[in-house]
């Protein structure tokens, strides 16, 4: 039977000391961002807009404080004052990063709002910051599986769950990058005209709908309460399979 392992030295459980300090820490936190006006949209945007350059120095103040506070306690101490132990984090740079990054960018500037700021911002009273987030917690996209066909889903439906009424709403209206099946088709014309004696024609005509005969699937049923919810196995709606039409037009 093998012992159990002793714990590192150092190496303690999360206790009540450290959750104080993680409560004292983010009241600090907060308490800086407010005292700032990072929790206020419109100082925020003046200043993505140039117009007010103060935050500069609020970001720069906590950037260099927190630049000595890494680089000076862990050559002080072998170990943090509640336990635990210092950890390094290799930063990698890779596609995800620049992309995250730069959805990022576009959505502080839209909003003026960023995750730290607007949780902070409900200590100031102002309440529309739920809607900002709100749309941080919910789900963001659809899995979309693409199948077509009775026993089949075009989308996730695992997610879904019909709430209890007067539940206030936390995931989007709708999810504009979920897409229903493609759709394309094909028509062809193949005429021929004919010249008559005292200036007359005739044209015989074969005109071709849907000619190659291609499906294409309506989007799929997108009523929660409904049993085939998130699946398609029929055509889409004011379309048919090919058909064909002959004509004959005389002209005289």
């Amino acid at each position: 039977m093998n012992a159990p392992r002793s714990a590192p030295q150092g190496a303690a459980a999360p206790g009540a000391a450290q959750a104080l300090v993680v409560v004292l820490a983010g009241a600090l936190f907060g308490f800086g961002l407010a005292l700032s006006g990072m929790v206020r949209p419109e100082v925020v945007l003046s200043f993505l807009q140039g117009r007010d350059w103060g935050l500069m120095l609020v970001m720069g103040g906590a950037m260099g404080l927190a630049l000595l506070a890494y680089q000076l306690f862990p050559r002080a101490r072998r170990a943090p004052l509640l336990g635990g132990g210092f950890e390094a984090h290799t930063a990698r740079m890779h596609r995800s990063t620049f992309i995250g990054s730069a959805l990022f960018g576009v959505g502080w500037g839209l909003s003026g709002v960023c995750p730290g700021p607007a949780i902070a911002g409900l200590g100031t009273g102002n309440w529309q910051l739920l809607w900002v987030i709100g749309a941080m917690l919910a789900p963001e996209s659809v899995t979309k599986i693409g199948e077509v066909g009775r026993d089949k889903y075009w989308f996730d439906v695992a997610g879904f769950n019909r709430l209890p009424a007067y539940t206030r709403r936390e995931n989007p209206y709708q999810y504009d990058d979920l897409t229903g099946p493609s759709w394309w088709n094909l028509d062809a014309v193949l005429s021929k005209s004919f010249r008559l004696p005292r200036d007359s024609r005739l044209e015989v005509r074969l005109e071709a709908y849907n000619a190659l005969n291609h499906m294409n699937w309506a989007d799929p049923q997108l009523n929660i309460t409904a049993s085939d919810f998130g699946r398609t196995f029929t055509q889409a709606s004011n379309y048919f399979g090919r058909r064909l039409q002959y004509a004959i037009r005389l002209e005289f």
